[in-house]
């Protein structure tokens, strides 16, 4: 996806978002994609201190040797396919949070920079 098919994506929803230039739109998109990254590690890393917390270095370790056990003794072409689909399955419940988050955070975000720019330039 191009950066004018994420500022015309992104903005599709948006009350008064297409009165926005595109230049506008693809500077806001940025600045709000930065902050979504953020949002998405900083949650990822809380949730791993709380299994450390939770079970300690030892809960940890159990995870990583159960998702490195997963490629052990794998041979064709199906058997990656079938490993990757569990390694997916596994890690879902881990990324739901960050990911929830993450759309909520942007309509939020991108409705208020909406706001902000049509009040800094009134027709």
């Amino acid at each position: 996806m191009t950066h004018e098919e994420r500022a015309n994506d992104w903005f599709a929803n948006i009350p008064n978002g297409k009165d926005i230039d595109l230049q506008t739109r693809m500077a806001i998109c940025d600045r709000i994609g930065k902050k979504l990254l953020g949002v998405f590690f900083g949650i990822v890393a809380i949730e791993i201190f709380i299994l450390y917390l939770i079970g300690g270095a030892e809960l940890l370790e159990s995870i990583v040797d159960t998702v490195n056990g997963l490629g052990d003794n794998i041979h064709s072409r199906a058997s990656r396919k079938a490993t990757t689909l569990i390694f997916a399955a596994m890690s879902l419940p881990f990324l739901f949070f960050p990911f929830f988050a993450v759309f909520k955070f942007r309509k939020k975000w991108l409705i208020a920079e909406a706001e902000k720019f049509h009040k800094q330039n009134p027709k």
